[in-house]
């Protein structure tokens, strides 16, 4: 889908810019693509809530105790047609590195939860509940 191109590159940094130390980094993801084969979901989980209003992204949440907050300048493709099913299932590879204070392995993440998910045209927000992609 690539009207939601920049919701998924909202929610690269949203994993990955508060926790990236020093220079910058890259994260791409791709379409929803669940656990396959022997891959399992592994946690601890990222739990927290974003919010975008225009082009505006704050996120706060934590993993482990740990605080996770990003504030950040994001533009979205159709914003106004924005679902939870949209970012349901998106995965980050190789992602797992980006956050060392939650994994120990290598793996990608994945947006397993979405709740209280509103979208009223202007702004989107939602809880979410990230884990970690493992393979056996």
């Amino acid at each position: 889908m690539l009207r939601l191109s920049g919701f998924k590159l909202l929610i690269a940094a949203l994993l990955a810019g508060p926790l990236v130390l020093g220079g910058g980094s890259l994260v791409t993801g791709g379409a929803p693509e669940p656990p396959t084969g022997g891959e399992h979901l592994r946690g601890p989980a990222i739990v927290g809530t974003a919010i975008l209003d225009g082009t505006n992204l704050t996120f706060t949440g934590s993993c482990k105790g740990q605080p996770v907050v990003l504030n950040a300048l994001m533009d979205v493709d159709d914003l106004p047609t924005l679902t939870a099913d949209d970012v349901e299932g998106f995965r980050i590879s190789g992602a797992t590195s980006l956050v060392p204070q939650c994994y120990d392995i290598a793996g990608d993440l994945i947006v397993n939860t979405v709740t209280k998910f509103t979208n009223n045209g202007v702004q989107a927000s939602a809880d979410v509940v990230v884990l970690a992609v493992v393979a056996p």
